[in-house]
């Protein structure tokens, strides 16, 4: 009896201990989903890293470019001032007065051959007086060709040197120089000028007579003028 209860325990320990090792054993189909899941996960890993890069790659120049190019048409933008306008030689008139030690009036007509340089030439009437003798009073007619110098601005106010030279068609054909400078104002012209004419004064006899010799031989009379002006 005693041998049955022991032989029977011995065979119910040794079905608990084969259960509990087929309990625990991992099968072959177990082991192959737990590879291909690793493999699964290791993969996605691996394109999720590769995807990331792939991005940053590509993101990162965009902005780079769009500032770079905008950096380099700024400049270009900022600093544009239109097309250049080249000179073109053109025609251009004087018209002056002189008001002072005499009164004269200037017209003459030429050309604006360069942005500093106008050349021209005209009439010019001269109107002297004498303080001292009336009877020297006098009025002078002159052609004369008339070079004006001028310094241009990128304002409306533009320095000019001007001279006037020539000879008179009255008392003996004397000759005649005027010097002026001053600035014109888009097309008015302030100065101040000095004038000079040289004649052949002729002597009469007090009686009324003929000319019985030069009296002024080569005589100059000259003088400081204000002068106001315009230029077409």
């Amino acid at each position: 009896m005693i041998m049955k209860k022991l032989l029977f325990s011995i065979i119910s320990s040794c079905l608990g201990m084969m259960t509990a090792s087929a309990q625990y054993v991992p099968t072959p189909q177990a082991t192959a989903l737990t590879h291909e899941a690793s493999g699964v996960i290791a993969t996605s890993l691996f394109d999720f890293t590769a995807q990331s890069s792939t991005i940053e790659a590509t993101i990162l120049p965009t902005p780079t470019t769009l500032s770079t190019a905008t950096t380099a048409e700024a400049p270009r933008g900022r600093h544009y001032r239109g097309p250049l306008h080249r000179f073109r030689p053109h025609f251009a008139a004087l018209a002056e007065i002189g008001l002072g030690s005499e009164i004269d009036i200037n017209a003459t007509v030429g050309a604006q051959l360069l942005p500093f340089y106008y050349m021209g030439g005209g009439l010019n009437v001269t109107y002297w007086h004498d303080g001292f003798i009336s009877d020297h009073d006098r009025a002078d007619i002159n052609i004369v060709i008339n070079p004006r110098f001028e310094i241009p601005t990128r304002s409306i106010v533009t320095p000019f040197i001007d001279i006037k030279s020539g000879l008179a068609v009255t008392h003996k054909h004397g000759p005649y120089f005027a010097f002026s400078t001053g600035v014109q104002l888009e097309n008015l012209i302030l100065g101040i000028g000095y004038t000079m004419q040289v004649t052949n004064e002729d002597y009469t006899g007090p009686d009324g007579g003929g000319c019985i010799g030069s009296y002024y031989p080569n005589y100059i009379y000259d003088g400081v003028t204000f002068r106001l002006g315009i230029k077409f």
